[in-house]
């Protein structure tokens, strides 16, 4: 208890215990809590842009996960090509080593279906002319045939080296028969 003169003077009587009392607040104290209140205050729409920067950030980190997973396919589709034309350039190879072996077997010369086709090709046999046989020998062909005389066999071989490019081709057998004969051609590749 504080006396002093009646004017002026507090009394502070408090019978209560100090544990039931109301808090002594300082100014200073009044003035930090109510700095931390507008703190708090002021974070909360920091806290919303935080969360919204976390959710884009979960959608930029999934949409990076699925360009990984595209870029694996990608990957692998690039290496299933890569080996595709690895495949491609061995078959590429091989059939050039296949050509070239068949144009050492023949020579140098044309394939043969051209050269059948050159064989039996239209306008080179005479009328009433036709082709029985076509044997292979050491330098070309041997074809056997019937005409109508020894002329349509020489005609037909002289056609054979003009028109249809064959070096050299001629008759070297011909035998008379009942309707015409029949005749053999040596024919060059």
């Amino acid at each position: 208890m504080k006396s002093q003169s009646a004017e002026g003077v507090i009394v502070d009587v408090n019978l209560l215990p100090v544990s039931v009392r109301p808090p002594q607040v300082s100014g200073l104290a009044l003035g930090i809590a109510g700095l931390l209140a507008l703190l708090l205050l002021a974070s909360v729409p920091l806290a919303f842009r935080m969360e919204s920067a976390r959710v884009q950030a979960d959608e930029m980190e999934a949409l990076a996960q699925g360009a990984e997973v595209e870029m694996g396919g990608l990957e692998a589709e690039l290496a299933a090509a890569r080996g595709l034309r690895v495949e491609t350039e061995a078959a590429e190879a091989q059939t050039a080593a296949l050509e070239a072996e068949r144009a050492f077997l023949q020579g140098g010369s044309r394939p043969l279906h051209e050269d059948l086709f050159w064989l039996y090709g239209y306008g080179f046999l005479p009328a009433g002319s036709r082709i029985t046989a076509v044997t292979s020998t050491e330098t070309g062909f041997r074809v056997d045939g019937t005409a109508g005389g020894a002329l349509d066999g020489i005609a037909y071989a002289e056609k054979l080296s003009t028109t249809g490019a064959f070096p050299a081709a001629r008759m070297t057998a011909y035998t008379p028969g009942e309707r015409g004969g029949v005749f053999t051609v040596e024919v060059v590749r």
